[in-house]
């Protein structure tokens, strides 16, 4: 075009036109076009630009090279063919990108924004700013594809919420035999936010048949969620976007399905999320939005302020009655029963305990000032007589009438003997301590013991009746491995034919070497502690160490 200035023809204010028009377009150029008024006044527009050709093969085009003050395009493809034409925009003439086009409702339905097409319409495309714009034949034709683009100011579009939002990715209705599946394949969800699954089925799913996975290369794909499908509740899941690739696939249980429905929808727009009346009852088959939050609570302790709510680690509410005021139990209904043979070592109780609260009172108030009783009859040796009044523990004068739980004990002169698998009270001493035993039954303070090794197998009897090892040192001069056996026996072992309890391997090193056992509850010996040292393994082996090469520390009783 010719070089004018914008200022000349837009603000003339001699009344006269400056021109029916300037210049033919060069090339695709756009033509300014200047309309004489008959206030004297110049309208200035562009004039759109228009292009058509054919594409017959790959990576052939039909393009505006210059897309100097144009919006958008609208474009037309006719003719009988087969392969994928795309919508390209470069902003340098050298780099392309897929620009948005709408198509119109007459082809597809409305709303469906892409970037490609395999079919015949009409779309209107995007692509404002750009300097070129084209349409491309990216894999193989067939046939002869007829394109027309019209450029201009009036072919951009606006997306809004009464344009349809979502495609429908993958639908399958009808029946699905037993242990079949159906998949949605691979979906890029760069142009979507999220996903929306609808389902329903006349049979139950594989156990968690739904399976929702995400990838971000399209080929190693991860699990999302994996759900399993009640038979005859329809049921709807919305997933928001995972990663780049996402697939769903649905596998049926062991029974043919006869009434089957799948859809899957992709949405550019966020799913909206369901709402219930506060009335409504639900149960297990609804479905819900999993929440993490964090829960707060007003605490009028420290000045006040809001703290977090706890729950144990079992996940239960975590509930501290222990300074409240109201949480009073003033009475308990319901009597439980008792049932049963009169013969049962055990008896099953089962009932309802009914707790009423009384407002106003401590919790520990009332059972302080109540009576507990408990009964069960003497028939088949079973005897339980208990009645406790007012909690109150009388232990010497300074303590008289103090309250609070009571653990009872029975009192000996004597640590008693109990029967394996009985359960038995607490023991105490006359003077009420809790007896507590941590060995076995021999009693008394520990003794050292000291050997040097003589050149034999010092075969010794270090105690002729029960006891206990609690510790061992020993050490060794000879370059190979010297072994320290023990026997549960009230003499000298016979070595070599005897069977040792316990075996310790001392290293061997010249220059010394040894080894340390600790047993602080002591390994008990019922007959009597014997040992014997060896140069060899085996319990059979009766060779003789050497003279002071081996030296034997031993705490017992």
């Amino acid at each position: 075009m010719s070089d004018l200035s914008p200022a000349s023809i837009l603000y003339n204010t001699a009344g006269t036109a400056l021109a029916t028009s300037i210049t033919t377009p060069v090339g695709n150029e756009l033509s300014l076009i200047v309309r004489n008024i008959p206030s004297g006044n110049q309208q200035v527009s562009w004039q759109d630009t228009q292009v058509s050709g054919n594409i017959t093969a790959i990576n052939q085009t039909v393009s505006i090279p210059n897309m100097s003050g144009i919006l958008g395009a609208r474009v037309k493809i006719a003719g009988t063919w087969t392969g994928t034409l795309v919508f390209e925009c470069s902003t340098d003439g050298v780099n392309y990108e897929v620009c948005e086009a709408l198509p119109e409702p007459a082809v597809i339905s409305a709303g469906a924004v892409t970037t490609q097409t395999t079919v015949n319409g009409n779309w209107n495309v995007r692509c404002g700013g750009t300097k070129i714009f084209r349409v491309r034949a990216s894999t193989a034709i067939t046939g002869t594809a007829v394109i027309n683009i019209n450029a201009g100011l009036g072919t951009d579009y606006v997306l809004s919420s009464i344009i349809a939002d979502g495609d429908i990715i993958y639908q399958n209705t009808g029946t699905l035999g037993a242990n079949a599946s159906v998949t949605t394949g691979t979906i890029d969800m760069l142009p979507y936010t999220s996903m929306v699954i609808y389902l329903y089925s006349n049979v139950a799913s594989a156990t968690n048949g739904g399976l929702l996975e995400a990838s971000v290369d399209g080929v190693l794909w991860q699990t999302e969620a994996a759900l399993s499908y009640l038979a005859i509740h329809p049921e709807h899941f919305s997933y928001g976007r995972r990663a780049r690739y996402m697939r769903y696939t649905y596998t049926n249980g062991a029974s043919p399905a006869t009434i089957f429905g799948l859809q899957v929808i992709a949405q550019r727009a966020a799913a909206t999320i369901n709402s219930v009346h506060l009335t409504e009852v639900l149960d297990s088959d609804d479905t819900g939005l999993l929440t993490r939050s964090v829960i707060t609570g007003y605490t009028t302790d420290g000045g006040g302020g809001y703290v977090n709510v706890k729950v144990n680690p079992s996940g239960a509410l975590t509930v501290d009655a222990s300074n409240s005021t109201g949480l009073v139990v003033t009475s308990i209904t319901n009597p439980v029963a008792v049932t049963g043979t009169f013969w049962q070592a055990t008896q099953p109780v089962s009932g309802t305990l009914t707790v009423v609260q009384n407002t106003g009172t401590n919790l520990h108030a009332v059972i302080d000032s109540g009576t507990i009783t408990a009964n069960i009859g003497t028939s088949g040796s079973l005897a339980l007589n208990a009645t406790l009044a007012n909690l109150t523990i009388a232990q010497a004068a300074q303590n008289t009438g103090l309250l609070g739980p009571v653990v009872m004990g029975g009192v000996t002169t004597a640590p008693p003997t109990y029967a394996n698998g009985t359960v038995n009270q607490l023991n105490l001493t006359t003077n009420g301590a809790l007896r507590t035993s941590s060995t076995a039954t021999a009693s008394g303070s520990t003794t050292p013991y000291k050997l040097n090794s003589a050149a034999t197998t010092n075969a010794t009897s270090l105690k002729a009746s029960a006891g206990q090892v609690y510790a061992v040192y020993v050490t060794n001069t000879n370059a190979a491995a010297r072994f320290l056996k023990f026997y549960n026996k009230a003499s000298a072992p016979t070595v070599g034919t005897d069977t040792p309890i316990l075996v310790m391997l001392i290293p061997g090193n010249t220059a010394g070497s040894g080894g340390t056992l600790s047993v602080p509850v002591g390994i008990n010996f019922s007959t009597g502690i014997a040992f014997a040292i060896t140069a060899g393994a085996a319990d059979t082996d009766t060779t003789a160490v050497a003279l002071n090469e081996v030296i034997v520390n031993i705490i017992y009783i």
